[in-house]
């Protein structure tokens, strides 16, 4: 470890380097080691092959690549080829400096440092806004997005629109160019994947939803609550409109939200329920419903859902209308039918009933 050190460019002539990884290298050699081959404006860089050389090109790809996208902070991935890596990982270890700088740290390092001069946006390497992703074997470039969640609320006021949208034979069900991102035909989830794709660019939209209805159920009131994650934007989501009208769809209150809850906030539904009946049962009879119903959804425990005072109306000579409050996640026309639920319309009324329509007036929550 104390002799002198040795030529290693007498030695292995082959292995010149450039500035760059030269620089990373010098000055991190423990005493005693070799010293590093020098520089040699003829020689090719034993370590990155003439790759650091051209980081400039590097750094246009990739601002070429970004300039479509609204953002206030990047980080810069690469992919190297392994024998790149191997012949760092030996210099390093050749000459005592395996503390050094890898190769992939100090190109990553330069391009975002070249990009942020140049666009005066902030290297975040632990939450970027923009992920750029370089790939020096083929010279490519790729750029993600952070994904951005809107909250908004909906209200539907035209029947025949399902709230899911159905596959159309090309995307299966997920959207895409051909159907307009609706499916087979309207739905909510469509219309409101359709326009935020417009608004903030992205590939795709996944929503979570807080409750369901029928492709014939009115919402109405406050709407219904649904998280929407828009994958892979090029614009902002925080210059989204509140709200917006869509064919029988309006979406308001739309804001970004930091994530999707892992758990959904409870939330009850207002709804008016049209009830058709056989015989002739004691209507009156359908308020002793409200309470506890327990509804079996599966093998196990089944689970408790509250009803809120029931309001009727007889609307025909078999039909009633019902309004009625209910837990989030009640099975309206289970609730009706009895199956899988006890207490239910038609348990309590002593007559077989079934749901011809439901509407839900308001949907009330925290969220």
């Amino acid at each position: 470890m104390g002799g002198p050190a040795k030529d290693t460019r007498a030695m292995h002539p082959e292995l010149a380097l450039c500035h760059s990884c030269l620089g990373r290298v010098a000055s991190r050699i423990r005493q005693g080691m070799p010293r590093p081959p020098g520089t040699d404006p003829a020689a090719e860089c034993f370590v990155c092959r003439g790759l650091m050389d051209g980081l400039e090109d590097l750094a246009g790809a990739a601002l070429e690549r970004i300039s479509g996208y609204d953002y206030e902070t990047f980080a810069v991935g690469a992919t190297l080829k392994p024998s790149v890596l191997d012949r760092d990982d030996y210099i390093r270890s050749r000459t005592g400096a395996a503390g050094a700088a890898s190769i992939k740290v100090a190109l990553t390092g330069e391009v975002g440092r070249m990009i942020s001069r140049r666009t005066k946006k902030r290297v975040d390497r632990a939450d970027p806004d923009l992920t750029i992703l370089l790939d020096t074997r083929f010279g490519s470039c790729e750029v993600r997005s952070r994904p951005a969640v809107v909250y908004m609320r909906y209200t539907k006021t035209r029947r025949g629109v399902p709230q899911k949208r159905t596959p159309c034979g090309s995307c299966a069900g997920s959207g895409c160019d051909g159907c307009g991102f609706s499916g087979s035909g309207p739905s909510v989830e469509g219309m409101l994947a359709g326009y935020l794709l417009e608004r903030l660019g992205g590939t795709d939209v996944r929503f979570t939803w807080v409750g369901g209805e029928d492709r014939d159920s009115l919402v109405l009131g406050r709407g219904r609550p649904v998280y929407a994650r828009v994958r892979n934007p090029t614009r902002s989501a925080a210059a989204l409109p509140e709200s917006a009208s869509l064919d029988g769809v309006e979406a308001s209150g739309m804001r970004t939200a930091a994530g999707v809850p892992d758990r959904l906030p409870p939330f009850r539904s207002l709804a008016r329920i049209v009830v058709r009946f056989g015989g002739e049962p004691d209507l009156r009879r359908v308020k002793t419903l409200a309470g506890r119903v327990m509804v079996v959804t599966g093998p196990g425990r089944p689970s408790a859902k509250e009803v809120g005072p029931v309001r009727y109306r007889r609307v025909s000579g078999d039909s009633f209308r019902m309004d009625a409050e209910v837990e989030g996640g009640t099975p309206i026309k289970r609730l009706v039918s009895g199956e899988g639920v006890e207490p239910s319309v038609s348990s309590v009324l002593g007559a077989e009933c079934a749901c011809a329509r439901f509407d839900f007036l308001d949907v009330v929550g925290n969220s």
